[in-house]
């Protein structure tokens, strides 16, 4: 950097070979300010100062250059206005207390008011002729017909007249040695390339490509102003190479391949027809008889499944009822005890002890009544739930026989497995009544969402650490006009790839042998012929974190 400034807005300026730097505060750097346009970038600047307007001035060696901090404008002033070549060496500018501007250097000072110093002036630049395939062309020549180059928006070319001289020049009567010119071919130059021979404005391209260029010049004076000119050019290609011969190109080849491939697909389809007759006749035959073993081996599934639904239930029932079969066996046996007791008291004469053996007869037999109407009364609910289905839907009891299926399954795996077991919770909406439902379908339904639970907490028992403790919640809930069941197990849920497969036929997570795929599309089937739907949330276990799976059954009142 040669110098700094700070200006009355307190802006930091810094001049250098570069051109005119502004201090940044927020990135902590100087960055370049002047317009690349305005050659300032090429400006040595040795001197900076402002005047009342805000407007930066700063000079080199041979000129003095006015600023527009806003718009970035400049203002060049060289030899035209009085500035000798090479007079500003070591000069300082200042501003004088009534806005006026001094210019002082080794042999004298320059004196002016910046407010009274002329505006830029206005110039063109024309196009002042045309080379092609090195000959000159003028009005009257077939390229451009009458129109002098200059009139013309467009200059249209054959593929032969590819080989270009463009000729232009600036009109500037003030200083045009003074003149800095740069011209480019868009589409086939990259950069602007620089005028080097002032005596020789003009652009040469050679062997051009068919396509549609655009040609640009534009000069700058000694003030700064710029002008410009475009003209556009296109190189039309060979009638071969134009967009209607591609199109006869591309209909021939479309006709040509249409043809080969009607042709093609003739045989093929005489061929196929002549194949698929005898293939179908063989294959109507393979799908009737897949058909009937399919038939058969989903009525076995089915089957299969309704059995081991059973099984489970039977092993349930069996449980529910020994118990009270305990006490009443257990009971009997006391009683025969205490009546030879009596016997043996009557015998001695003592009758206060023979009636208080009697009483205490009488008390156990009681307890027996009460235990085998219990059994009696399972086992009444077990035949109206599992009578043979008769399609007709009858009022229930929802509440008493999601609770009762529940300790069924339990004990029905209780059964199997002596080391199963799980915390059962239920929360059973008391506001609801009696629905109609068929009732050995809805209790298929949830004996199959309970073992799945119990399975689920099972497996995910093997693999966790003692603080683990398997949990089957059970929930029922009205909700307007639907009835809703949850069943919600603590396993370690189901993966996100698998969920949309539930509850389709024979998909299973089980082992081979331990499910049949069948028991979650039956329940589907049965919730929807009730005008219900059944949905299922899961969230799969994440290195033993708080994992599970929902199945909610919503059903109409």
């Amino acid at each position: 950097m040669h110098l700094l400034y700070q200006d009355s807005q307190n802006n930091l300026w810094a001049g250098s070979e570069q051109g005119l730097y502004k201090y940044d505060p927020n990135n902590d750097q100087f960055t370049l300010f002047a317009d690349p346009n305005s050659e300032v970038n090429s400006f040595d600047i040795a001197s900076i100062t402002e005047d009342d307007e805000k407007n930066l001035w700063f000079m080199s060696t041979s000129e003095i250059v006015k600023m527009n901090v806003e718009t970035k404008e400049t203002f060049f002033y060289r030899k035209r206005f009085g500035i000798k070549n090479n007079s500003l060496d070591f000069g300082v500018m200042a501003l004088t207390v009534r806005g006026e501007m001094l210019v002082g250097f080794e042999k004298g000072f320059y004196y002016f008011n910046p407010k009274e110093l002329a505006v830029k002036t206005d110039f063109n630049i024309i196009i002042t002729g045309l080379m092609v395939n090195s000959q000159e062309i003028s009005p009257g020549n077939n390229i451009i017909g009458e129109h002098a180059v200059e009139d013309l928006p467009k200059l249209n070319f054959s593929y032969r007249e590819n080989n270009l001289v463009l000729k232009f020049a600036a009109i500037d009567y003030r200083d045009p040695e003074s003149l800095k010119y740069y011209y480019i071919l868009e589409g086939y130059d990259r950069d602007w390339q620089k005028l080097q021979v002032k005596n020789n404005k003009s652009a040469s391209y050679f062997n051009l490509s068919p396509g549609i260029y655009h040609f640009r010049v534009k000069a700058f004076n000694d003030e700064g102003t710029m002008a410009e000119k475009t003209v556009t050019i296109q190189i039309h290609p060979p009638w071969w190479r134009t967009w209607w011969a591609y199109s006869i190109y591309a209909l021939f080849t479309l006709i040509l391949i249409l043809f080969l491939y009607r042709q093609q697909k003739k045989n093929i389809i005489r061929k196929e027809r002549e194949k698929r007759q005898q293939f179908e006749l063989t294959q109507a035959k393979e799908i009737e008889k897949a058909y009937h073993e399919l038939r058969s081996t989903q009525a076995q599934l089915i089957q299969a499944e309704k059995m081991a639904s059973l099984g489970e239930l039977t092993a349930g029932i069996a449980h529910e009822i020994q118990n009270p079969l305990n006490f009443v066996n257990n009971f009997a046996d006391v009683n025969t005890e205490l009546i030879d007791e009596a016997e043996r008291a009557l015998d001695q004469d003592d009758k206060e002890e023979s009636k208080k053996l009697m009483a205490a007869v009488r008390e156990n037999e009681e307890k027996i009544k009460y235990h085998g109407s219990r059994a009696d009364a399972i086992v009444k609910s077990m035949l109206q739930h599992s009578r043979t289905n008769t399609g007709q839907k009858e009022p229930t009891d929802i509440n008493a026989m999601a609770d009762e299926y529940l300790r069924l399954s339990f004990h029905g795996l209780r059964a199997k497995d002596k080391s199963f077991n799980a915390e059962l919770k239920t929360d059973f909406d008391s506001n609801i009544g009696k629905i109609n439902i068929i009732s050995q379908d809805i209790g298929r339904v949830l004996l199959n969402l309970y073992n799945n639970a119990f399975y689920a907490v099972t497996e995910k028992n093997k693999m966790q650490s003692s603080d683990f403790k398997p949990t089957v919640t059970v929930t029922t809930k009205k909700t307007g006009s639907k009835i809703q069941i949850s069943v919600k197990d603590n396993g370690n849920g189901i993966p996100k790839q698998v969920m949309d497969k539930i509850f389709q036929p024979f998909f299973t997570t089980k082992p081979t042998g331990q499910g049949t795929g069948l028991g979650l599309s039956l329940s589907y089937d049965i919730v929807k012929a009730h005008g219900g739907d059944i949905k299922v949330e899961s969230n799969p276990d994440s290195k033993g974190g708080d994992s599970g799976t929902t199945f909610s059954i919503e059903l109409p009142d």
